[in-house]
């Protein structure tokens, strides 16, 4: 509802209020994510004319806005304009996974280096940032180890982390290796989603296991999410952020061959 906020926005203006940095922040998220991407950069410029300093935060609501935007060329200025700040692990992980979305993915893989080295303890958002970029990077074999030592080191890892290798595997024609990251996954009784759930479906039948993309569509009935998925797939994609992360990661042709192994596994298990 970008309108009624602008309104309540000029009516705060108007009464002389000054916008501090958190509302700045908050705008640039906003506007970002409601596709008004020019907007939210002049409300990062004019953070000097109100003589606020920005923080990690602000540069991280600002990374998603260039990847949104897609204004790639914005990056190297980003980085120099925000070496005097802070950086926390939120930032880190925002540039981590711009950089593989701009198409450098050898450059995240030295970065996340560089996180280490600097002492930062990653997070499941860290490794998700690390195994897009290095299945973009082609060194699909050290995104397979990573991922195993990852789930098998951290007990708090949550669905995400197996869509985006198999995702990753999917985007570089692995198919076989990402079916066989699935079966790891099923065989430990790891937690998985409906987006992991339909990815899978998605490599099963990409690698021509017909039958097994049936079996887990049937798995996917058991254990009730077909339902949620069926009902509340557009309340998902808007709200859910293991959906908006996959959506951020996937091309609008992934995305439909996606949707084109759910409708085939309807069709195949009736």
């Amino acid at each position: 509802m970008p309108s009624p906020a602008f309104r309540l926005f000029n009516v705060m203006l108007s009464s002389g209020q000054s916008p501090d940095l958190i509302l700045c922040n908050v705008l640039i998220d906003c506007l970002s994510k409601a596709g008004r991407c020019q907007d939210a950069i002049q409300v990062f410029l004019s953070l000097s004319e109100r003589n606020l300093k920005p923080d990690s935060y602000t540069f991280a609501s600002l990374l998603s806005t260039i990847c949104r935007s897609k204004m790639f060329y914005l990056l190297p200025k980003l980085v120099l304009v925000s070496r005097h700040v802070d950086a926390d692990l939120v930032f880190c992980n925002a540039l981590l996974s711009s950089l593989t979305k701009a198409d450098l993915p050898s450059l995240a893989v030295g970065f996340y280096d560089h996180m280490i080295d600097e002492g930062f303890v990653p997070d499941k958002y860290t490794f998700a940032g690390l195994l897009s970029a290095l299945c973009c990077a082609g060194r699909v074999d050290k995104a397979v180890n990573v991922y195993h030592g990852v789930v098998m080191s951290y007990h708090d890892i949550d669905a995400h982390i197996h869509t985006v290798i198999i995702v990753g595997l999917l985007k570089t024609g692995k198919f076989h290796k990402a079916v066989s990251v699935l079966r790891f996954a099923v065989m430990n009784k790891y937690p998985l989603d409906t987006v992991a759930y339909t990815v899978g479906i998605c490599a099963l039948l990409r690698g021509r296991r017909t039958q097994e993309a049936c079996t887990l569509y049937d798995q996917m009935k058991n254990d009730g999410m077909l339902m949620v998925y069926k009902q509340n797939i557009k309340h998902q994609a808007e709200d859910n952020t293991e959906w908006n992360l996959i959506l951020d990661t996937s091309s609008s042709e992934d995305l439909s061959d996606v949707a084109a192994s759910v409708g085939w596994s309807l069709m195949l298990a009736m």
